[in-house]
């Protein structure tokens, strides 16, 4: 098992995220977990990192407005960040919100974002 450490997260939240890493590291995409009390990135996967050409420490030391503005389009965010917020609020596990550049899915432990 993988040692995850984030300052922002309590130590039990490490060590569930620290279960899974070895999974997030396989799987052909990019994992990104935030810290809902924040937005902050709480973790990122390997692929993620290395597309982003940065460390895990480097991005989850990052201020949201600095991260969004840093790896985001803002005109795209129009389109999606209603949509995500409406589908966090229905908290519906059936339900997926599609854009012509992001989907998302709540599961049970938090919002699955695949690049479409």
């Amino acid at each position: 098992m993988v040692k995850f450490y984030n300052q922002n997260l309590t130590p039990e939240m490490c060590g569930k995220i620290s279960m899974h890493i070895s999974t997030f590291n396989n799987i052909p995409g990019v994992v990104i977990l935030h810290d809902l009390r924040n937005w902050t990135i709480a973790y990122m996967s390997e692929n993620g990192l290395q597309l982003l050409d940065t460390t895990l420490d480097e991005i989850c030391s990052l201020p949201t407005e600095v991260y969004h503005a840093k790896y985001f389009n803002a005109d795209d965010a129009l389109d999606y960040v209603p949509k995500i917020a409406a589908l966090m609020h229905r908290n519906s596990d059936d339900e997926t919100v599609s854009t012509n550049k992001l989907s998302f899915r709540i599961h049970k432990t938090g919002i699955g974002i695949y690049r479409a």
